[in-house]
């Protein structure tokens, strides 16, 4: 059998057997930071040579080479002569209940003394100050008139039957309606009316035509809606 020495034929008679090596530590002598007690963990700071610490913000930990910076903590809240003020807050609520009450319509009647056919009555009949017209009911055929003022009335009288009021002149004039075939009934529609009298009253002046062929009394009914007491 070759020896190893042979086969790879060097000479090893100037080599020195080695002993046994060194083990290569893993260990580092000092730590920067060197391990800390968890008891410690939440202890005081400290700085190097001083004990106790006065020095809130910079821990060192004990034996330690690297500053370590922590928040302050909040002082603590003192328990000596403090009171406790308990405040009661009241709150009150007022309500209040608005009925809103639409207007009812309302009727007003008159009735005229014996007409002959053609013949004319001016009168009043008693509403509002202010209304809608509604309704307007007679017993037979007529032309009634409805005025805001006796001046209106007056100034009215000879417009004769079909003839539109002149050009400025319709002041005054509320409604003219002339009802002429049964149902005697007219319906009015958006016609507003008020009295024009100083101081104002719930007066309305009427005027009423006989359109029929016999004398006859005439009875017109309105129904309104009042605007204005």
């Amino acid at each position: 059998m070759t020896a190893i020495k042979d086969a790879i034929n060097v000479d090893t008679s100037n080599f020195v057997r080695a002993g046994e090596p060194t083990p290569i530590s893993h260990e580092i002598e000092e730590y920067l930071l060197p391990p800390r007690n968890v008891i410690q963990i939440c202890s005081s700071p400290n700085i190097p040579g001083i004990f106790p610490s006065t020095n809130n913000i910079i821990d060192f930990h004990i034996g330690g080479k690297v500053p370590q910076y922590r928040a302050p903590l909040p002082a603590p809240v003192s328990t000596q002569g403090t009171s406790t003020t308990t405040s009661s807050v009241v709150s009150s609520s007022s309500s209040s209940t608005s009925t809103n009450n639409p207007p009812t319509a309302q009727t007003a009647s008159t009735t005229t003394p014996v007409l002959a056919p053609g013949a004319q009555f001016a009168g009043t009949i008693l509403m509002a100050k202010s209304f809608y017209a509604y309704k307007l009911a007679v017993n037979v055929a007529c032309r009634v008139e409805l005025y805001g003022s006796s001046t209106a009335q007056s100034a009215d009288l000879t417009r004769s039957l079909g003839t539109p009021p002149g050009l400025g002149t319709i002041q005054g004039i509320i409604s003219d309606v002339q009802i002429t075939s049964a149902p005697a009934i007219w319906f009015y529609q958006d016609t507003e009316g008020s009295n024009q009298d100083t101081p104002q009253s719930n007066v309305i002046y009427l005027t009423v035509t006989n359109l029929g062929a016999s004398s006859q009394a005439i009875t017109v009914t309105i129904t309104y809606i009042p605007l204005q007491a």
